[in-house]
Parts: structure tokens; C-alpha cells; sequence
């Protein structure tokens, strides 16, 4: 089991010390005591763990290096209880990784290194103060691409190279990346790490794409944990991974991505769920993004019925008689169809849906079944959906919305649904309403139907993303949880967005006009943060393990949106 805290350096202090502070406004941020405000701009700082002289003493050479022009060891500082010489000061510290620190005292070029165990002293280069913090961390990060370098979104806007954002330090000077995926993406992983930099300048980074298929990035995520069992080589291998170009000492202590595949299950753990537990496990924090789909979600017991209707002309809410017998669900009262409204943007509007019910998913047990030792026998027989269901969309007056043709096309709105489950073995159908043509608004109809298979459905659940456009739904809407697939596997954690003037932090911000900080009854509405709108919520149930058994009773893994969208 890996040590959690992961830092090669716990604390540096100077040799000798004084009575001096550094300090930044910090009066904007939020309604501080001058005494809170001086103790948080260091407790704070991004150098925390170098405390205030080192602080101080970074942040005094900082201006003479851009400025000055001269080298290292002309800097003096003004600070009388700080022994620089040369440009270098002395520090002494303790270290949680003592080979990872040495490692990083020797590649910042410091002297007089002694110590033994967790303790230390070295002379320093005041210039790679910063990279004393965070030393020994490396944090992997899986995007869309690293180094494809994309031209900027408006011409003539700047942009940068990766080479540029070394030279600018934008970026750590180690970072190595595993495989990319160019053209066409646009660099979010380099931005990512970018972020990494901000706020731990001295740990290294690694990369992954996560573009190349949700078996790739299961086996990135796994790559970048350095997770080298039996299982996880069967599991890569049978699926076409390459050999790895990381090396032992380019191990990821810290993982995180910000991507999501429609098709990732949300009944139980996909094969991305399973590899973020696994370097979970392996003490590895895994963070992932909660996403963006508020609570675009509809969720329910399955209610199946027989509806006769005239299914060719209109759907009469299963009243009329017809010869075309078809089980669908009740959403409601014998209604069979939610209705919705669509809003074009653009000259469209175009609407997914990730539809699912509580059976397994083959491919996500197979995968499961190969991490877990499984021969490739067992997992040809690993557990499958037995149902096949479809969602099916139709017009206000229940006349059923064609198939578009390739491509779509313009002035046509059309449906992608369909899915073979019982071909596919995944209880998924990821489907499609594109909604163009004069009208700018109109307004549809969702069906849920067992095409074939067993009966044995219990839920049903879709999540919406918006393409282009807009969708609302007008009855039936039950606003579940939308943060499914890896951002609701156990081991990881699932990050929310909060504006920063909606979290405890402004609990005493005395302009509250709206009521937006307290409760009737004083006590702080926001805590730890209230989510943004947009956030994904969680609250969202693990019928199966990753083998494909269902569970005794099924377990919420993130807590319900309430305050905090994702929270673990």
C-alpha cells in the first residue's frame, strides 16, 4: 500500500530564523479578521509547506530574477536573520520520501546534503525554492491530448507550445508522457497540468489521452498508477494496450481526468470504474470530474404494460385500439410517453440520451473478469444483459420521428436509436433526437420498450447531454442523479463546481441581499459549498459488482446533491 501523503517533503524550515511576515490582500476574497487575513495569505500560500522565511525569501528573489538580469549569486536579500550566500540558502527539513527528495535536492543542484531516516539538511539555490514543494509527486493527468498544440479558437489570439510553457515555467520540466492523441483535440491535458504547476510547482507530471476508447483509458489510468499485476497486464493486453513507456521512477502518485463515455455504466462499475479502484487501492487518489448535467436525468422502477395503440399514426396515451402491441413502460397512470420541449440554437437542436437498466454489462464484467485473473474462456461467459430495450422518440401528435440519414442532414429531424442488446451483451443504448427545420421550438415524445428478452428489468435511467440547443422536460421529470460511470466508483473522488461566493467561506459575508449564505436559522446554507446548477449530482445506485453479481441491496456511493454536487 502506497503512502497517501505522497510528498517527498513534509516541512522545510530555515537554519536560523527571526520575527518578519510576508503578506498579500487578501480583503476581496472574503470578510477576514486582519489577524485571519495575515494567517491564511501564508497557511494558505501555494509554499505552505516551506513556511513563511522560505516563503518570504522565494517570493523577495522572484522580481531580481525578472528584473535584474544579473545571475543567482548576486542576489542579496534584505532580510538581515536570512544567511544567503552565493545565492543559496540553507534549510533544514523532514521528508516523507527520503529517496525521492534526495533525488530532487541533486536535480536542483543542492550542496551540503546530510541527514539520515525522515531528516535533512541542504543549501539550496534560492531559485529552486519552488520546486522543494511538491518534490517527489508526480501527478497524472488524462485529457483529450498533451502536445498537439491547436491553433488558437479566434485567429491571431495567443496561444503557446508546450516548449513555450517549459521555457515560461507554465509547466514542470518533467513530464512524460505515455501516449497522446493528435490531431483535432485541443490540449486540455496540457492545460490541466498547467493548473498542477499553479499549485504544486515542484511535482512532476505525466500524461495519458483518454480519447482512444474507454478500454485505453482504463489501462492508462492503470499505466500511470504503475499497477503491474497479473491481472491488470491480462486485462491490457487481451485488449491491444502496448507496452508501457513509463519507467518505475515515472510512477503517478496522484491521478486525475476530466473525461466521461456515454457508455460507461451506471448500475455498476464500467471497466474505467475499475481501474480507478485499483489505484485507489494502491493508495493512489483518483479524482474525476462530476460533469456538467445538473439534473438532466429521469429515473424509475420499470412498469411494463401492453399498449395497443396505432402505433403507425398516434400514440392515444394507449387508448385506441390497433393491431401493433407493443410493451412499454408506464411512466405514469397508464401514460406511456414523457413529454418534452426542444428549443433550437443555431438552426438546431440536438439531444443524447444514456439510457440504462439494472442488468450487467458484458464488457465491463469480461474486463472485470481479466483484472481479476480470469481466463479469457471465462470471460467469453462472463455475465450479459438479457434485455433488450430501446428508447424511441415521436412527434407531438405521436406520429414516430424517422431514422436520420448518414450524416443527418439539414432540415430533417430525425432519431439514432436501435442497439442490439441482446447482439451487444450491455444493458446501454446511447440515443439521439435532432430536432431541425423552420419551427424553432417543438415539442416530442420519449418512449421506453422491451424489444425483446427477458422481463427481468427492474429500473430504467437515462442522463441527458445537450449537443446543440435546448431540452426540457415536461411531465415525468424526477431530476435524479447524473455523476454515473468512473466519477461514481468508490475509489474516487467526484469533483463538483461551486462559485467561490457560495461556499462557507463567505458564511459571514455581510451583503447577502438574496438569502444566498444563512438558513432561517443562522447557520452557514453553504457547507462545505453549494454546487452550481450545472453540476452533476450524485446520489446514484451500484446494483452489480464488477464481475456482473448483483448485490444483496444496492449502494450509493456519493451522497445526494443537497449543498455539495459530487461530495464524496
Amino acid at each position: 500500500m502506497r503512502d497517501k501523503r505522497a510528498l517527498g517533503l513534509l516541512a522545510a524550515t530555515l537554519s536560523a530564523v527571526g520575527v518578519v511576515y510576508w503578506t498579500e490582500n487578501l480583503a476581496g476574497q472574503r470578510n477576514l479578521s486582519p489577524e485571519e487575513q495575515l494567517l491564511a495569505t501564508v497557511k494558505q500560500h501555494p509554499l505552505a509547506k516551506l513556511g513563511p522565511w522560505l516563503i518570504n525569501l522565494s517570493e523577495e528573489y522572484q522580481p531580481f530574477a525578472r528584473t535584474s538580469g544579473q545571475a543567482r549569486s548576486a542576489f542579496t536579500s534584505r532580510n538581515p536573520a536570512l544567511k544567503v550566500r552565493n545565492g543559496e540558502v540553507d534549510i533544514e527539513g523532514v521528508a516523507n520520501d527520503p529517496v525521492a527528495l534526495t533525488r530532487t535536492l541533486a536535480a536542483i543542484g543542492a550542496t551540503n546534503v546530510h541527514g539520515g531516516g525522515i531528516l535533512f539538511s541542504a543549501r539550496v539555490p534560492v531559485d529552486s525554492l519552488d520546486r522543494l514543494d511538491g518534490s517527489g509527486v508526480r501527478v497524472g493527468v488524462l485529457s483529450d491530448s498533451f502536445g498537439c498544440e491547436p491553433p488558437p479558437f479566434d485567429p491571431g489570439a495567443p496561444t503557446s507550445t508546450v516548449a513555450a510553457d517549459k521555457a515560461t515555467d507554465e509547466l514542470p520540466s518533467d513530464i512524460v508522457v505515455a501516449a497522446d492523441s493528435c490531431p483535432g483535440n485541443f490540449d486540455e491535458g496540457r492545460a490541466m497540468l498547467q493548473l498542477v504547476h499553479d499549485v504544486a510547482p515542484g511535482a512532476a507530471g505525466a500524461f495519458h489521452t483518454a480519447f482512444n476508447g474507454s478500454f485505453d483509458f482504463a489501462c492508462g489510468i492503470m499505466e500511470l498508477g504503475g499497477i503491474d499485476t497479473p491481472g491488470a497486464a491480462h486485462a491490457c493486453g487481451a485488449f491491444g494496450e502496448p507496452d508501457s513507456p513509463l519507467t518505475g521512477g515515472d510512477v503517478s502518485n496522484v491521478v486525475v481526468d476530466d473525461v466521461i463515455y456515454f457508455a460507461e455504466p451506471m448500475i455498476m462499475p464500467g471497466a474505467i470504474a475499475q481501474a480507478a479502484d485499483t489505484v485507489s487501492k494502491a493508495g493512489i487518489p483518483y479524482f474525476s470530474s462530476a460533469g456538467n448535467q445538473a439534473r438532466d436525468s429521469y429515473e424509475s422502477a420499470y412498469r411494463e404494460i401492453v399498449d395497443n395503440g396505432n402505433f403507425g399514426r398516434n400514440l392515444h396515451r394507449g387508448v385506441a385500439p390497433g393491431p401493433n402491441a407493443i410493451r412499454v413502460h408506464d411512466f405514469g397512470s397508464g401514460d406511456t410517453a414523457q413529454t418534452i420541449t426542444m428549443t433550437q440554437s443555431g438552426g438546431s437542436s440536438f439531444v443524447l440520451l444514456s439510457f440504462q437498466w439494472d442488468q450487467p454489462h458484458f464488457t465491463s464484467t469480461a474486463f472485470g473478469t481479466l483484472l481479476n485473473g480470469g481466463t479469457i474462456q471465462d470471460a467469453l461467459n462472463a455475465p450479459a444483459a438479457t434485455t433488450d430495450m430501446d428508447v424511441l422518440f415521436y412527434d407531438a401528435k405521436g406520429i414516430l420521428v424517422p431514422l436520420c440519414p448518414p450524416g443527418l442532414a439539414v432540415g430533417i429531424t430525425c432519431q439514432i436509436t436501435g442497439t442490439n442488446n441482446l447482439l451487444t451483451g450491455n444493458a446501454v443504448d446511447i440515443v439521439g433526437l435532432f430536432f431541425t427545420g423552420p419551427a424553432p421550438v417543438g415539442q416530442f415524445q420519449i418512449r421506453i420498450t422491451r424489444s425483446g428478452g427477458s422481463a427481468a428489468v427492474s429500473r430504467v435511467k437515462y442522463v441527458r447531454f445537450q449537443v446543440t440547443g435546448e431540452t426540457a422536460v415536461n411531465e415525468f421529470d424526477t431530476r435524479s442523479g447524473t455523476a454515473y460511470g468512473h466519477a461514481n466508483a468508490q475509489g474516487a473522488a467526484s469533483i463538483g463546481a461551486a462559485a467561490w461566493y457560495a461556499t462557507v467561506e463567505w458564511k459571514d459575508n455581510p451583503a447577502d441581499p438574496f438569502g444566498l449564505f444563512r438558513n432561517p436559522d443562522g447557520s452557514p446554507r453553504c457547507n462545505p459549498a453549494c454546487a452550481e446548477d450545472f453540476s452533476s449530482a450524485g446520489n446514484i445506485a451500484i446494483f452489480f459488482d464488477g464481475l456482473g453479481n448483483r448485490l444483496a441491496a444496492p449502494f450509493c456511493q456519493t451522497e445526494s446533491m443537497g449543498n455539495w454536487s459530487g461530495r464524496r
